[in-house]
């Protein structure tokens, strides 16, 4: 039901000269006939109606099928890049075959591993002065005291 402001010219009710008050059409006619208000010059807004739109299947645009297209693109160059790293990994698994072949044919003692402090070399040992520093001690040969 629609409203309309009136604004009164004498006491009516509650309201006094002046206000200003939306009322049902019909009872809004009433009060001016009766003189208590006349219409105000500002009118409220009609209550918008609802509009509905019929979107057709949005698989049917442009965009979705510029999308698609693109998808479908990106899904490809994923696939063939899948497909190299798939043989490059099985290049890598003949390589790595060879290679244990390789060291399985060949004689152990040609593989060793020479750590410098095994070598007996004095000259070729860990130098422990310049990699860790030594504990002090006390001048009477024992531990230092702790919590002085």
């Amino acid at each position: 039901m629609k409203k309309v402001a009136v604004e009164f010219k004498r006491s009516w009710s509650r309201y006094n000269p002046g206000e200003v008050a939306g009322f049902d059409e019909a009872q809004a006619d009433e009060l001016v006939k009766a003189g208590h208000a006349v219409r105000a010059g500002k009118q409220p807004m009609p209550k918008m109606e609802k509009l509905t739109i019929a979107v057709g299947d949005i698989r049917e645009t442009d965009a979705f099928k510029d999308a698609m297209s693109e998808i479908q693109g990106e899904w490809q160059k994923l696939e063939e890049r899948a497909n190299q790293v798939e043989a490059e990994e099985k290049r890598l698994e003949g390589v790595r075959a060879q290679l244990d072949l390789q060291i399985d044919a060949s004689d152990p003692g040609d593989f060793c591993v020479v750590d410098a402090k095994d070598s007996g070399d004095p000259d070729n040992q860990p130098d422990t002065a310049a990699g860790e520093p030594e504990a002090k001690r006390s001048g009477k040969g024992g531990l230092p005291k702790q919590g002085r």
